[in-house]
């Protein structure tokens, strides 16, 4: 387009009626230049967030805040790069006070070189591995702790839950049992994986931490009608079978309601008759919660059980990981809607540019404003039946070729 407009400014008196109509091409094809670069840069710097790994860390400290449980995370030797909420309280310090600090500081002058040494361990071996430590808190009390340290894909970040040691006879609370379920859980985003395979770790993770006798199945989109769904084994998919041939259940139940729905005894709960008869025989009562991305329902996370009334710390648990996958799924969801930002305007922009050429080119074989080229452009796509930018492609075409 730069190229004919400046042939054609050194062949028309720019006085005349053609060297008016040259000017005012001129001056648009400037406009829509500026246009296109500002939308460009738009469009760069949507896919240079994408790519940044900053963005990723961003999502996992959002999402550390929201566990229940001390969760801090470190560098690769061990700087304290994020601490939630709980694990500040548990240290006695500030967020700011611990963020920069190397994590062998926090603890007992013995315990140092054994930390040293067990977070080059837990980098090199990956997975996760456990230690107990004193901890000094800021008055100079000790306290015993165990760290759970699971190392990223990269190895370039460790993230360390922080957990009382308990009386071996004293009952577990179900944050800290299921924490390194949880923390698992908000790996989800990092790993970049399609809605399916997500959802299948989840119900295997969920079902793994929930503990013997418990079946999984994880949703997007309502029960009933699924977008995606997932289950840890043949139970999970013959209860959910059984509520979408009933047309009812706790799953559907909790996913319109938002809020968790038990069914204590699925042989004497009259909310939902002829259920017990169409599921499997193993399932004796179904935890159902909502998963929420954001402000939006995502789904549901559904546990059956192999013995009627489930205990209250049972039904917080899946409270949590239906909470923890929620998060997950919000921070997807927020990189997909990034990513195809980034599509769309690729291609809006490779169309207009395409569409602008055509409108060039009609202007200059019609001797028309740029409104009425591509006033002339949409009535011949109509009457083609041609999408406006293929036909565009056309005229475009058929101007280089000639």
């Amino acid at each position: 387009m730069r190229t004919r407009l400046d042939s054609l400014l050194v062949q028309v008196d720019p006085d005349s009626e053609a060297g008016v109509l040259v000017a005012e091409l001129e001056t648009a094809y400037e406009e829509l230049r500026v246009a296109d670069e500002e939308v460009r840069a738009q469009q760069e710097h949507i896919v240079q967030l994408l790519e940044r790994s900053d963005v990723l860390r961003w999502q996992h400290e959002r999402m550390l805040a929201v566990l229940p449980v001390p969760v801090l995370t470190t560098d690769r030797v061990g700087v304290v790069r994020a601490v939630n909420a709980a694990a500040a309280g548990l240290f006695s310090r500030r967020i700011t006070h611990l963020v920069g600090k190397p994590l062998v500081t926090l603890v007992s002058g013995e315990d140092r070189p054994d930390l040293r040494r067990f977070l080059g361990g837990v980098r090199v071996e990956g997975g996760s591995l456990r230690r107990v430590v004193t901890l000094v808190h800021r008055d100079a009390t000790a306290e015993s702790v165990e760290l759970q340290a699971t190392a990223s894909p990269g190895g370039d970040r460790v993230d360390w839950l922080v957990l009382r040691t308990h009386d071996p006879d004293a009952p577990e609370h179900a944050a800290h049992r299921l924490a390194p379920a949880m923390i698992s859980l908000i790996g989800l985003p990092s790993r970049a994986e399609e809605p399916a395979a997500v959802l299948r770790e989840v119900a295997r993770t969920c079902a793994e931490a929930l503990g013997p006798g418990v079946a999984v199945s994880a949703t997007i989109g309502p029960p009933l009608e699924p977008e995606a769904i997932a289950t840890s084994d043949e139970v999970a998919q013959g209860g959910d079978g059984a509520q979408v041939a009933l047309g009812d259940g706790p799953c559907h139940a909790a996913y319109v309601a938002g809020e968790t729905v038990v069914c204590a005894d699925v042989r004497g709960d009259e909310r939902w008759p002829g259920l017990a008869d169409r599921l499997p025989s193993a399932v004796r009562a179904i935890i159902a919660a909502p998963t929420e991305a954001g402000d939006r329902r995502a789904g549901a996370l559904n546990v059956y059980l192999d013995r009627p009334h489930p205990s209250a710390d049972l039904v917080e648990g899946v409270e949590m990981l239906a909470s923890t996958v929620g998060a997950a799924l919000h921070e997807m969801g927020l990189r997909d809607e990034l990513a195809r930002l980034s599509r769309d305007l690729d291609r809006a922009l490779s169309s207009r540019a395409v569409i602008d050429q055509a409108k060039g080119i009609v202007m200059a074989a019609r001797r028309c404003t740029a409104e009425e080229a591509f006033a002339h452009l949409v009535d011949l796509a109509s009457t083609q039946h041609l999408k406006l930018r293929d036909l565009a492609a056309r005229i475009v075409a058929g101007a280089a070729a000639s």
